[in-house]
């Protein structure tokens, strides 16, 4: 028996399978993933694009800059963060972190921030 489906219908099947296979997985942050997020992040803030900021392991090759944003993720909850400062005074912050779902909550020095998790690897972390 031969199929009338074209090709059109056919990428047009399979991106809504891969959209469904995917939107069943989201939400949730997996095992693994959750493992790749206990690393020292620097913000790569020239990979930035549509508000979602991009962070590089410490041991990537960044470009000189005047300042970047570290957040360093133990295993333990435990969080070292480091904004960019005004006075390029580096300034660390020692804090928790949760993940829940699909965000990423760092809380230190009084303050709460909450992060959906874009992407998560062994050598990237998105967040928006």
């Amino acid at each position: 028996m031969r199929s009338n489906i074209g090709m059109k219908e056919f990428v047009k099947l399979t991106l809504v399978f891969a959209f469904l296979l995917t939107s069943c997985s989201a939400g949730k942050i997996s095992q693994s993933d959750n493992q790749y997020l206990q690393n020292h992040w620097i913000h790569l803030y020239e990979e930035d694009e549509n508000s979602v900021k991009v962070f590089r392991p410490s041991d990537y090759d960044f470009k000189p800059s005047r300042g970047r944003e570290e957040i360093v993720i133990n295993a333990e909850g435990i969080l070292r963060f480091k904004p960019i400062s005004p006075n390029d005074e580096p300034v660390f912050f020692d804090g928790t972190w949760k993940v829940e779902g699909a965000t990423l909550e760092l809380n230190y020095d009084h303050k709460t921030e909450s992060f959906k998790i874009i992407e998560v690897g062994s050598n990237i972390l998105k967040l928006k």
